[in-house]
């Protein structure tokens, strides 16, 4: 089901219907900021975001020098070690992007514009993940919650359905109900694109040991 929405208002806090599991696709649509400085997508264990509910994936393109894609976790308000490992930079202000987080039993599959990015090994159990939360200097246009028959990975794997949440049917961090003004798109990967993807093996560099840095001084103003 796709939603038309008006004037869609970041921050925004949304509950996942349906919970993770393995399995599970979510799209991302939008837009960063022509002077964007950073955006992040936050898969939370609650809706609140101050003091913020445990995060089990926080995912944040930031574009200050050095720009990098930040991936950590928060856990009773402590920040884990910091990820930002990557083969390019896949965002630029102004220029639309899609995000694709697949849920595997271990860990995030990401996409970004219908190219393998990143993984993100579970650091909290997928179960207690339901809320999803955008802040930051982006606009988006649609969430969209997609379910395979069994992972993505399995070779019989096949797309069951799917449904996207206008991003006016929220709720914000000051409570208030949203409205949403861009059209919910369709998602740009096809199932048998996404299938065909995963038969290639990861890179080996792309595993490589977390960055020791703290994500506090690049992910902090996403609180």
């Amino acid at each position: 089901m796709e939603v038309p929405v008006h004037n869609p208002i970041i921050p925004y806090v949304g509950a996942i219907a349906g919970g993770m599991f393995s399995g599970r696709l979510v799209r991302v649509h939008g837009v960063p900021h022509p002077t964007a400085r950073y955006f992040a997508i936050n898969f939370q264990c609650g809706p609140n975001v101050n003091p913020r509910d445990d995060v089990a994936l926080h995912f944040s393109p930031v574009f200050s020098s050095p720009s990098r894609v930040v991936r950590n976790s928060i856990q009773s308000q402590q920040w884990g070690v910091e990820e930002s490992h990557g083969p390019y930079f896949p965002f630029s202000p102004g220029q639309e992007f899609e995000i694709l987080f697949v849920a595997e039993a271990g860990y995030f599959k990401i996409f970004v514009n219908d190219q393998h990015f990143a993984d993100f090994h579970h650091r909290l159990p997928l179960q207690r993940i339901t809320y999803i939360t955008v802040d930051g200097d982006a606009t988006v246009s649609m969430i969209r919650f997609e379910t395979s028959g069994q992972s993505a990975q399995g070779s019989g794997g096949h797309h069951k359905g799917s449904h996207a949440i206008p991003i006016g049917a929220g709720v914000a961090a000051g409570a208030a109900l949203l409205g949403g003004a861009a059209l919910l798109g369709r998602g740009k990967m096809k199932h048998k694109k996404l299938k065909k993807l995963y038969k290639h093996k990861h890179k080996k560099g792309w595993h490589g040991k977390s960055s020791s840095s703290s994500s506090s001084s690049s992910s902090s103003s996403s609180e």
